[in-house]
């Protein structure tokens, strides 16, 4: 038929898994996506919340969140190899800067080098991050 399939493709769909209903988080910290839906290849890490590239390419990366805070801040944004800003770009930054609670969602297509990791952190201020379930990290092997 044409189409060409990539079933071992490196993709991960990880998620916020806790028994409380919110995870605070300080402005520079990483966001604990600690359990995961899919993980093909086995390249991202439930322990340190990253992904690490397993060979050069570009990359599809989402993140979705829903923040319940009275503080202005719920702003996120990708953070490669430990560096926020990569070539003068801050990767995904998005977020509220108004008080309460609801959602941020980030979306970049990023170029690594193998063995470079993604992460996400809240990047500033200290927000309440939805748990069960509620808040997800995606990424995908484009090209």
């Amino acid at each position: 038929s044409g189409r060409v399939l990539f079933p071992n493709q490196p993709y991960f769909a990880a998620y916020m898994s806790g028994n409380a209903a919110y995870e605070s988080r300080g402005g520079g910290t990483v966001l604990p996506f600690n359990a995961t839906a899919v993980n093909t290849g086995s390249h991202y890490d439930t322990s340190t919340y990253r992904f690490t590239a397993p060979f050069a390419g570009r990359y599809l990366f989402t993140v979705s969140g829903i923040t319940n805070d009275s503080t202005p801040e719920g702003r996120i944004m990708f953070r490669i190899s430990g560096v926020e800003t990569v070539s003068g770009i801050k990767y995904g930054i998005n977020g509220s800067s108004t008080g309460g609670g609801g959602g941020t969602n980030a979306v970049a297509i990023i170029q690594l080098s193998a063995s470079a990791y993604v992460d996400v952190i809240s990047q500033s201020g200290t927000t309440q991050w939805y748990e069960n379930e509620h808040s997800s990290f995606t990424g995908i092997l484009v090209g």
